[in-house]
């Protein structure tokens, strides 16, 4: 599995960019959440990927900063469906997201979207343990009982057993612990790091600290933890610095990577 980072930052950020990434396994691709505009295409380039090779999309929640960036995908697919027709997408998504992302299709695009539905272009409202075939690897959605918006979170096992587990962007919930149990990755969101709570706040808006996280982590049984949605104060030691604290609470490995950065398992 090769997990991609095209952004790693919240949604205010302005040193990188939203949290969002590509999955690559079987030699196949997944997005994960669109970031916050036109920059998922650049970033999409930037990484080594071509938007064609990439036929399956899932949306988290539909804050703007993990949906918006959408519209500028689907405004590229219904350009190369006219240059070659065998070219599919699925977007994956909980009933808000899929609504939502519905009515921005047909404002923006209108006949262009409604003519490739259900035939090139499908809209999929996923439910709490619905299963779909994504990379060659079983996907089990979840919802993630986040407290802001409906928010939905997966789990993709490989053949060989190894779970990837996907928390949105609130931390992955108690309810949902038996879930991740002993998982070879668990993706969580990280606010800040324990000793900037008071700056910024994270349980407030509901957020983890990096050790909130890494507890979460140690609690599972997980093998490894990969911390995004971060602030953007310090760059250039937030490698170090939430590892650091991460050491603390979690004896498995931690990655924080940067944007842009690829991590394989």
């Amino acid at each position: 599995m090769k997990i991609t980072m095209l952004g790693t930052g919240h949604a205010m950020v302005n040193n990188c960019f939203n949290t969002c990434f590509i999955m690559e396994d079987n030699d196949r691709a997944m997005l994960v959440d669109t970031g916050g505009g036109y920059e998922i295409l650049p970033r999409i380039a930037r990484a080594g990927y071509r938007l064609e090779n990439i036929h399956d999309i899932f949306i988290s929640h539909k804050h703007t900063d993990h949906i918006t960036g959408i519209s500028w995908i689907l405004r590229s697919f219904i350009s190369r469906t006219r240059k070659n027709p065998d070219t599919l997408l699925r977007i994956f998504g909980n009933r808000d997201v899929m609504n939502l992302v519905s009515t921005l299709a047909e404002l923006q695009f209108e006949e262009s979207v409604t003519s490739l539905l259900g035939k090139k272009l499908f809209f999929i409202a996923v439910k709490d343990g619905q299963k779909a075939d994504i990379l060659g690897n079983e996907v089990t959605f979840f919802d993630a009982h986040a407290r802001k918006v409906s928010q939905y979170g997966f789990i993709m096992k490989n053949h060989r057993d190894d779970s990837y587990v996907f928390c949105g962007d609130e931390p992955l919930a108690e309810d949902n612990f038996p879930l991740a149990e002993g998982c070879k990755l668990l993706m969580h969101e990280s606010f800040c790091m324990e000793r900037d709570a008071h700056i910024f706040n994270p349980h407030k808006i509901k957020h983890s600290t990096v050790a909130d996280a890494c507890r979460t982590a140690e609690r599972i049984k997980a093998e490894n933890i990969l911390l995004y949605h971060t602030e953007d104060w310090h760059l250039e030691s937030r490698k170090r610095d939430y590892t650091e604290e991460g050491r603390d609470y979690f004896s498995g490995g931690i990655f924080v990577p940067d944007d842009l950065e690829r991590i394989e398992f």
